[in-house]
C-alpha cells in the first residue's frame, strides 16, 4: 500500500489544478526562482506571479501520510496559481458544463436553470461515447456523470443554518449524491464475461477487464496495470521492477527486484515481494527475441468486487477526507443488475449499472465543504465539479443607523431630530416611492442616495412617521407620511446597477404604535425569479404615545438574537458577516449595539458558476475594468518527485521537502545531516514539527523549504498547516517556525 501510494501520487499529483478553475495554460513556462524573504512571503516563491514554481520531494520509502502531506501542499498551492490577463466581461467555459445556480439551490435544479442530472459526452467532452466488442458482439456504451436532485446544493451561511460559512458560499454534497457511471446503450449481460470472454472497458481512464462475477452485483476484474514485456525486459509498477526472464508454451518466469524467480502458469496469479502479477497470455517461440507476455501487475492485480467496495483508487486527488483508505474509502462501487440482459437506464437505475459514488457528507464547514476556486474531483483525477465563482462581485454598502440630531430644518421640521437614517455613496441608489405617502409631496417617485424616517415626538399618539430625502440641490426635501406603519408599506427601492426595481424593497413592518409597546421595524425583501427573503430589523420606540425613536433593538444598546432576523430566523446577536441567498452580506449583526446596520448589496443577484469538467475544459473567467483571472493548469509540469529522482535537478528551482532527514535524503542535504538521521539527531523536535526555510540550499541559488515532523503524523500535521498558510499567517514568520 506505500508504494502504491508514492506512485499514485507521482501521477495524480500531476493532474491538480489541471481541470481547476480558470484558463488551462498547457505547456506554461515556469519563471526562474527567486529566494524567500521569509515564510510571510509563502507561498512565494514556490508560486511566483501566478506560476507554479516548485518540486514537492517525498523520500524514496516515503510514509504514506508524508504523501498526503504532499498532496495537501500541492492542491493549495494549484489554488494559488492565479495571475490577472487582460479584461473581459463573461466567463468562458468550452468543453465542459456550467450552470449559474441561485443561492440555496441544488446543482440540478431545473427549475432554476440547473444542470441535467445525467452528464455525458454531449455536455464533457472528456466523457466518451464508443463501442466495444464482447463475446463477438458490438455494444455501444457512454460515460456519464450522475447527480442526485437534492444535493451538490450551493450553500450560504443562512440558508444552510452554518454560520461559520459567513460571507462565503460553499458546495455541500451528501453521500451518495455524485456518481459516475459506464453506461451500455444495447443489451448486455456483464455476468457472462469470463476468462474466453473478457469484458474489457476503459473506466474513468483505467482499463479494467472484467473476467467473471456470476451475481448481479459482483465483479471478477483485472486492475492491475497491463504490461507487454519481451523476455529479459523489464517494467516498474507501484515502485517494484518486474522482469520477464523466460517465457513457455503455457508458463513464464518473473522476479521482482532481482530477487528470487518464480514460475506461473498462464491465466494465474502470484503475489511477490507484495506485487501482485497474473499471467494474462504467454507468446512462446523458437527465438528467445520473440518471445513475450501480457502481465497484469500491481499491488492488487485481480480482484472480486462486491457493491459497497472500495474502489480501486478509494481517495480522490483534490479533495478526500482526511482519514480516507481503503478501508474507509470516499468512493465505492455501485454495482447492480449485471445479470439483467438490457441495456442501462439512470433514470431508474434498470439494467447493468457499473459505477462509483461518493459516500462522504461535506455539508457543513468543519466538512471542508469546497468553495470558490475549489472542486471535488473523481478517482483517477479525469473529472471535477468545480465551484469557479460567485457574480456578480461588485458591491456598494447601505447603511441604515439610528441618528439622534437630524437637522430637518431645511424641510421645515427640527434641527436634532432622532431618525432611522438610511444612506449610501452610489448616486440616486435609493427611490422613493411617492404612491405609498400621503400628501404627494414630491409629484412622483424621487432617486436619492439619503433618506431618513422621523416619528413626531410631539403628536398626540406615535402612529405617524415622516419621510424626508436629500434632493437634487443636496438640500433635505419632505417626501411625505404615512399612518400605516403596521401595514408593510414600501417606502423605498434599492436603484444599484442591475439590482434595482422590486429586487430589493425596504417597508415598514409590525404594528402601530398607538395602544401598545413597539412591535415595529423595517423589513428588507429581496426577490428575484428563484429568491425570496426578508430582514427584519426591529426598532426601538418605547411604548405608545412616550417618545420618538430610540435607536435598534428592543433594549436600547444591547443586541439581541430577535433585533434582527432573516427569513424569521434570529441572527441578531450573531458576530460575523452573513451571506443571504440574493447575494446581500450583512455585516456583524452584533453591530446593532451601536445603532448601525451595514448592508453590502450586490449589483445583481448572485449566482454561483459551477462547472462539471474534464481534462480538455477550459474555464476563463473575467471582470469588466478590473482584468480577467487565469489560473494556471499544471498538468504537464513536473511537480512531485523522490529524493532520488529531484537529486538531479535540485539547484533549478526551488523545492519543499516533505519527510524529515530520517525519511527523505535531500531533507538530511539540506540540513547538513547525514541521511538517514534519527531522534535527537534529526534536529527535529521531539512529538512535535518544523516548516523551515533554507536559501541557498544545495549550493545554488534556490531556496528550499521543510516540511518535517519527529514521526509522519508530525509531517502530516506540518502540511497541513501550509495547506491553510491563509488562516496560519500569524505562524508562518521568520525563517522557522515550530509550535509552541
Amino acid at each position: 500500500m506505500q508504494k502504491d501510494f508514492i506512485k499514485n501520487a507521482k501521477n495524480a499529483m500531476k493532474r491538480v489544478a489541471a481541470i481547476s478553475s480558470g484558463a488551462m495554460m498547457l505547456g506554461a513556462t515556469v519563471l526562474g526562482a527567486v529566494a524567500a524573504a521569509d515564510l510571510s512571503e509563502y507561498p512565494s516563491p514556490f508560486v511566483k506571479d501566478g506560476v507554479y514554481n516548485t518540486i514537492v520531494v517525498v523520500g524514496d520509502k516515503a510514509d504514506p501520510a508524508d504523501v498526503i502531506g504532499s498532496n495537501d501542499i500541492v492542491a493549495a498551492l494549484s489554488q494559488a496559481a492565479v495571475r490577472s490577463v487582460s479584461a473581459s466581461t463573461t466567463t468562458t467555459v468550452s468543453g465542459g458544463e456550467s450552470a449559474d445556480i441561485p443561492l440555496g439551490h441544488p446543482i440540478t435544479n431545473t427549475s432554476a436553470d440547473g444542470m441535467d442530472q445525467e452528464l455525458d459526452y454531449n455536455d464533457i467532452a472528456a466523457l466518451k461515447k464508443s463501442s466495444i466488442t464482447f463475446a463477438s458482439s458490438t455494444y455501444d456504451y457512454k460515460e456519464k456523470i450522475w447527480f442526485d436532485t437534492a444535493s451538490p446544493i450551493v450553500h450560504t451561511a443562512l440558508s444552510s443554518a452554518d454560520y461559520d460559512y459567513a460571507s462565503d458560499a460553499f458546495l455541500e454534497v451528501l453521500a451518495g449524491d455524485m456518481a459516475y457511471y459506464y453506461t451500455f446503450d444495447d443489451a448486455i449481460n456483464v455476468t457472462s464475461a469470463d476468462d474466453d470472454d473478457t469484458l474489457d472497458i476503459n473506466f474513468l481512464g483505467r482499463d479494467i477487464i472484467i473476467q467473471g462475477g456470476g451475481d448481479e452485483d459482483t465483479i471478477v476484474a483485472q486492475v492491475g496495470a497491463r504490461k507487454y514485456i519481451s523476455v529479459d525486459g523489464t517494467e516498474e509498477v507501484a515502485g517494484k521492477v518486474v522482469k520477464l526472464h523466460d517465457v513457455g508454451s503455457s508458463s513464464v518466469v518473473v522476479s521482482v527486484d532481482d530477487g528470487e524467480s518464480y514460475i506461473i502458469n498462464e491465466g494465474s496469479s502470484r503475489t511477490i515481494s507484495g506485487i501482485d502479477i497474473h499471467v494474462d497470455s504467454v507468446f512462446d517461440s523458437d527465438v528467445k527475441a520473440d518471445k513475450a507476455a501480457v502481465l497484469i501487475i500491481g499491488e492488487d492485480a485481480v480482484v472480486t468486487y462486491d457493491d459497497g467496495d472500495a474502489y480501486v483508487v478509494p481517495c480522490a486527488t483534490k479533495w478526500y477526507q482526511s482519514d480516507c483508505d481503503e478501508d474507509d474509502a470516499d468512493w465505492e462501487w455501485d454495482l447492480r443488475n449485471l445479470d439483467d440482459d438490457d441495456s442501462t437506464d439512470l433514470s431508474d437505475f434498470s439494467g447493468p449499472i457499473i459505477g462509483i459514488v461518493n459516500t462522504y457528507n461535506a455539508d457543513s464547514y468543519n466538512d471542508g465543504p469546497v468553495g470558490v476556486g475549489e472542486a471535488y474531483d473523481f478517482p483517477e483525477g479525469n473529472l471535477e465539479v468545480q465551484f469557479v465563482e460567485l457574480a456578480p462581485s461588485t458591491y456598494e454598502a447601505y447603511t441604515i443607523e439610528y441618528d439622534s440630531g437630524s437637522d430637518l430644518s431645511e424641510a421645515g421640521f427640527g434641527s436634532t431630530e432622532e431618525t432611522i437614517y438610511i444612506h449610501t455613496a452610489v448616486d440616486e441608489g435609493i427611490e422613493v416611492m411617492n404612491d405609498n405617502l400621503d400628501g404627494d409631496a414630491m409629484g412622483g417617485d424621487v432617486k436619492t442616495d439619503k433618506v431618513w424616517i422621523w416619528i413626531d415626538d410631539g403628536a398626540a399618539t406615535k402612529d405617524t412617521f415622516h419621510v424626508f430625502y436629500e434632493d437634487a440641490d443636496n438640500d433635505v426635501a419632505y417626501a411625505g407620511n404615512s399612518t400605516s406603519m403596521g401595514d408593510d408599506e414600501t417606502l423605498f427601492r434599492i436603484n444599484y446597477d442591475d439590482t434595482k426595481g422590486n429586487d430589493i424593497t425596504i417597508a415598514t413592518e409590525g404594528t402601530s404604535f398607538s395602544g401598545g409597546a413597539n412591535t415595529w421595524g423595517l423589513e428588507i425583501t429581496a426577490t428575484d425569479d428563484y429568491v425570496s427573503e426578508a430582514i427584519i430589523l426591529v426598532t426601538n420606540h418605547g411604548t405608545a404615545n412616550t417618545t420618538s425613536f430610540g435607536g435598534f433593538g428592543a433594549n436600547e444598546n444591547n443586541a439581541e438574537a430577535a433585533d434582527l432576523t432573516w427569513d424569521a430566523v434570529e441572527i441578531g446577536a450573531k458576530d460575523e458577516d452573513l451571506l443571504t441567498k440574493y447575494g446581500i452580506i450583512i455585516e456583524n449583526p452584533e453591530s446593532l449595539d451601536d445603532d448601525k446596520l451595514v448592508l453590502q448589496i450586490p449589483s445583481d443577484s448572485v449566482k454561483a458558476k459551477i462547472v462539471v469538467a474534464g481534462e480538455s475544459t477550459s474555464v476563463t473567467s473575467g471582470t469588466a475594468g478590473d482584468g480577467a483571472v487565469e489560473v494556471q493548469s499544471i498538468a504537464t509540469l513536473p511537480i512531485a518527485k523522490l529524493a532520488s529522482e529531484a537529486d538531479a535537478i535540485k539547484t533549478t528551482k526551488p523545492l519543499i521537502l516533505v519527510g524529515g532527514p530520517a525519511a527523505n535524503a535531500l531533507t538530511a542535504e539540506a540540513m547538513g545531516k547525514t541521511f538517514p538521521s534519527y531522534g535527537a539527531d534529526s534536529g527535529i523536535p521531539e512529538n512535535s514539527y518544523m516548516i523551515k526555510l533554507v536559501e541557498n540550499a544545495f549550493g545554488g541559488t534556490n531556496v528550499a523549504m521543510i516540511a518535517a515532523g519527529w514521526d509522519a503524523a508530525d509531517t502530516r500535521e506540518a502540511c497541513a498547516l501550509l495547506k491553510n498558510y491563509k488562516a496560519n499567517s500569524d505562524k508562518l514568520t521568520g525563517m522557522e517556525y515550530i509550535p509552541a
